[in-house]
């Protein structure tokens, strides 16, 4: 068995997102191709970013194609839902004051 075997990982999808409150940056869960979900490590968005411009850039245009475009028009209607207020007093409740 070779001593020096390098295993070139590229990511394979983000599975979730979280902001470090050590120091205030996104990171980002990456699942790897090759890998189980179960390893799957979390990564600066930032070093991703640097490292896998290609794969960041195929994220970026899937959510646009997800959210759509600022120019299509969509058939929207005006849906109002709860129209009527309640006929009841509204009281302080006594548990959450001084």
């Amino acid at each position: 068995m070779r001593d020096n075997v390098v295993l070139k990982l590229h990511p394979e999808a983000v599975l979730q997102e979280r902001v470090n409150i050590r120091d205030n940056t996104k990171e980002i869960l990456v699942r790897w191709s090759g890998l189980h979900a179960d390893e799957a490590t979390w990564e600066s968005s930032e070093q991703i970013k640097a490292s896998f411009p290609e794969f960041v850039q195929k994220l970026e245009d899937k959510l646009q194609l997800q959210q759509g475009s600022i120019d299509e028009e969509d058939d929207v209607q005006d849906v109002r839902v709860g129209g009527r207020k309640s006929s009841r007093e509204r009281r302080p409740n006594p548990r959450y004051h001084d």
